[in-house]
C-alpha cells in the first residue's frame, strides 16, 4: 500500500469547508466555516506559538510553580481554533454580515460554545482532509 495516498497534509493546509448546523436540530443553517486540520502547518505553528507563550510566562515567574487556570486553557483553545479558521461564508452577527478576521473568530468562538465544538470536531476528523 502506498501510504502517500493517505496523506492529509495538503488538504489540511488548504482547509475543510464545514457546514454549520443548528445545535438543536442538526439542520444546516446555510453558513460555512473553512478550518485547517490538525495535520496542517497552520495548526502546528499555532500550537507552538501558544506553548511558547506558556513557557515564557513560566520563565517570568522565576522558576516558581506554574499552574494554568481553566479560563486560560479555554482562551488558549479559542486562540488555536481562531488561528486555524481560514474563512467563512454567510455568517451574520446581530443582523449584519460578519467580516472574517481572527478577532471576529475569537469573538464567535467565545460566545458560541456549540460552534466551537463543531469546528473542533471537523478539524480533528482526518477523514475531512483525505484527498478525493
Amino acid at each position: 500500500m502506498d501510504l502517500t495516498t493517505l496523506s492529509t497534509m495538503e488538504k489540511a493546509e488548504s482547509g475543510f469547508k464545514m457546514e454549520i448546523v443548528n445545535p438543536a436540530t442538526g439542520v444546516p443553517v446555510g453558513a460555512t466555516i473553512t478550518i485547517a486540520g490538525t495535520d496542517s502547518k497552520i495548526y502546528q505553528d499555532a500550537q507552538h506559538k501558544i506553548a511558547n507563550k506558556r513557557m515564557k510566562r513560566m520563565n517570568n515567574r522565576g522558576g516558581m510553580k506554574f499552574a494554568l487556570t481553566s479560563e486560560e486553557v479555554e482562551m488558549e483553545s479559542i486562540e488555536l481554533l481562531s488561528r486555524c479558521t481560514l474563512g467563512w461564508d454567510n455568517i451574520d452577527w446581530e443582523g449584519a454580515p460578519l467580516k472574517f478576521s481572527m478577532e471576529n473568530a475569537k469573538m464567535i468562538y467565545t460566545e458560541l460554545l456549540w460552534l466551537r465544538e463543531q469546528c473542533v470536531v471537523a478539524m480533528e476528523d482526518r477523514s475531512n482532509f483525505l484527498q478525493d
